[in-house]
């Protein structure tokens, strides 16, 4: 089967540059793909690439994709070298979308893990969330002094209602003694009654600490999970090989092939936790796509660490080729969630083929849209008219701020954007 190959850069500042344990990060950058095959069907995916969590560079996917070509096979597709992670999972994703049509997965506000701001501010942060229907929460540390950290945990926990869920991440910024401080106030805590849960610990110390993670997490209640120590298959399947007790967090966008991580699931039934790097709603829609596959194959429901903006837009995104391949736009409808919407190059109920040629790939209805003028630039770069979706960024401009997946403003500059 012969496969057309088009791809695009998009780079888009943050807001705020977001302060984490490997330097200011002040440019989200990737590249949208799209692949048809020799009878039309589409499919989309994204190159995400995150080099300090282990992932190539987009130096790195732009190079391979420029060799790659134009026309490629199914062959090449999964031949793509392991030290490409990023890429291997875009071009797969988008390829599964041409062998199989899949619906959008539907979501609820209860099934995410929402980030709360550092400091005093997580101590109102969560209310407004919780009528929402979020009920999982994370808290960053490392970020301040122990004893402050401790304090604000200690009031966190008293304050969230029983039925909420709290999880600490330290992303391997801690000593052993200060992991073993945090785990006994953990055990504490979850010992008085009436209190929200503290799910886990997340990789309390670096990836390159694996005997003392071990004993970690043999040592206390609280489970500990890894992160940063899993970031790509072949350590996953490495610990769960060896039975890692805690869960585990993947970020499907930067670890590979899905088919692998299908594979590994199946054989050891690990418990996962589905986690974003920040991708646009293409990559984070085969992410979720995975995170539902995985639920219905195990009996395991543990909220996903996607972050607020995918509950409310999930579907109907929109992708716009130009000038034959010059410039992309993402677009989100306003549909629901639970509508059943499929993905552009499948067929919408009431409505036609979306048509590919003529720089177009819309439905009827946001074609009129786009025959009205070009509205001006809002204040975050946004270039399509408020009523198709208010607030919502373009991540189709080659540079513009970029306030956080589906316009969602990071609550603080100096938590850490993944993880």
């Amino acid at each position: 089967m012969i496969i057309h190959l088009v791809s695009q850069a998009y780079r888009r500042r943050w807001c705020q540059p977001l302060h984490t344990a490997h330097g200011v990060w002040r440019w989200r950058q990737g590249l949208l793909v799209r692949l048809e095959n020799d009878r039309g069907r589409v499919g989309y995916g994204e190159i995400a690439p995150l080099p300090w969590f282990g992932s190539e560079t987009l130096t790195m996917a732009q190079d391979f994709c420029t060799h790659l070509g134009s026309v490629l096979t199914v062959e090449e597709i999964e031949g793509i070298p392991d030290c490409l992670p990023a890429t291997q999972f875009a071009l797969a994703s988008a390829l599964e979308q041409i062998q199989t049509i899949t619906p959008v997965p539907r979501v609820s506000m209860a099934s995410h893990c929402h980030l709360l701001p550092s400091g005093e501010t997580a101590m109102e942060a969560w209310r407004p969330l919780w009528r929402k229907g979020i009920r999982t929460f994370k808290l960053k540390l490392g970020l301040d002094r122990l004893a402050i950290e401790m304090a604000l945990v200690q009031a966190l926990v008293a304050a969230l209602p029983a039925a909420g869920h709290l999880r600490l991440d330290a992303n391997g910024g801690l000593s052993l003694t200060a992991a073993r401080q945090w785990l006994t106030l953990c055990d504490r805590l979850q010992a008085i009654p009436d209190r929200c849960r503290i799910d886990y610990l997340e990789q309390p110390l670096p990836p390159t600490e694996a005997p003392r993670l071990w004993s970690l997490a043999q040592s206390f209640s609280t489970p500990v999970a890894l992160d940063e120590s899993v970031a790509t298959y072949q350590h996953l399947e490495e610990f769960c090989r060896l039975g890692w007790p805690g869960p585990l967090i993947v970020k499907p966008a930067i670890a590979g092939f899905p088919q692998r991580l299908r594979q590994i699931w199946t054989q050891y039934l690990p418990s996962l936790i589905f986690s974003s790097v920040f991708e646009t709603n293409i990559g984070r829609r085969a992410l979720l796509t995975l995170a539902t596959e995985y639920h219905h194959y195990s009996d395991q429901h543990q909220a996903l660490g996607l972050g607020e903006s995918i509950t409310s837009r999930i579907t109907g995104i929109v992708l716009l080729l130009t000038n034959y391949g010059h410039a992309f736009r993402l677009l989100f409808s306003p549909l629901p969630v639970n509508s059943g919407t499929t993905m552009p190059g499948s067929r919408l109920a009431g409505v036609s083929r979306w048509g590919w040629g003529g720089g177009r790939l819309f439905p009827p209805a946001i074609l009129e849209q786009l025959r009205k003028p070009s509205p001006k630039l809002g204040e975050n770069g946004s270039i399509w008219p408020s009523s198709l979706y208010p607030g919502a960024p373009s991540l189709a401009l080659p540079d513009g701020n970029f306030s956080g997946p589906g316009g969602a403003s990071p609550s603080s500059a100096n938590q850490s954007p993944v993880g």
